[in-house]
């Protein structure tokens, strides 16, 4: 079952969205909690009576975070490439879930020892992503923390084409590591300007390859590892980092651009 959540265009923070629930009605969680956001963990609202309740307040009030239950905790840590005792360092697992902007969604996962770190991030299409639990079960987490703010943007790296581009960039960083061991990546913008690459590796989980703040990789690289089969969204976030935070990285493809535009203009006469 998918639950879907979705914002009237320009509501301002503290205003109201429009939550769509399951066909079918859907139970009150137990016990009922306090935060109205519970819509998107299958508490109110359905698709033939589509309920307007108020935005919770929160510093970013794009995102809903939802805790996933203790019944459903492995599958997800499956679903996201955890499993026996990397997956076992995890006692709790939440969603963060963008309902406005580029509608993506993170899991992160709470160790033992009360850690929060990254999962699984920039998954653009929550709703495959959070198929294999069960809304009904998940917990609204309460208030809003955001336990990596110095992330501005990030991009799950899964794909064949994407992994081969990170691989290039993995060779110029200095990371020797065959292509066939790269199980899973991100590539992360972080709001002082650094960008770095992340992996795991498939011969042994717990090893994380990781380079920091390399912006000398090259445009054709970070444009093949950003489209690929990424499409679109690709292109939106490396125009994101071109504009606002690796504008160093694309200044000199700027300068050759203008140089070839004004060639173009004195070879027409204009």
């Amino acid at each position: 079952m998918v639950t879907q959540a979705r914002v009237k265009p320009g509501v301002p923070a503290g205003g109201e969205f429009t939550a769509v629930g399951h066909s079918d009605a859907v139970p009150a969680l137990t016990p009922p909690l306090a935060n109205p956001a519970t819509v998107f963990a299958g508490a109110v609202g359905t698709a033939k009576d589509p309920t307007t309740i108020p935005w919770p307040e929160r510093p970013d009030n794009s995102r809903v975070e939802v805790f996933v239950s203790d019944d459903d905790l492995n599958d997800v840590l499956r679903h996201c490439g955890y499993e026996g005792d990397e997956a076992d360092a995890y006692s709790q697992v939440y969603a963060s879930i963008d309902l406005i902007g580029d509608k993506d969604c993170d899991f992160y996962g709470i160790t033992r020892d009360g850690k929060e770190e990254i999962i699984a991030l920039g998954i653009t299409d929550y709703e495959q992503a959070v198929e294999p639990f069960d809304h009904e079960n998940l917990r609204y987490r309460d208030g809003f923390t955001n336990p990596m703010p110095e992330f501005l943007a990030a991009r799950a790296v899964t794909q064949a084409k994407q992994l081969a581009a990170a691989k290039e960039l993995l060779d110029e960083a200095g990371v020797t590591v065959e292509l066939e061991d790269l199980r899973r990546g991100y590539y992360r913008l972080r709001r002082d300007g650094t960008t770095d690459l992340q992996f795991r590796t498939e011969s042994y989980p717990h090893r994380v390859i990781e380079t920091t703040n390399w912006r000398q990789a090259g445009d054709e690289h970070l444009e093949a590892f950003l489209g690929g089969e990424a499409g679109v969204e690709g292109q939106q976030l490396l125009s994101r980092c071109a504009t606002i935070v690796a504008q160093d990285m694309h200044r000199e493809a700027y300068k050759m651009l203008a140089e070839h535009r004004k060639e173009s203009r004195e070879l027409s006469g204009r």
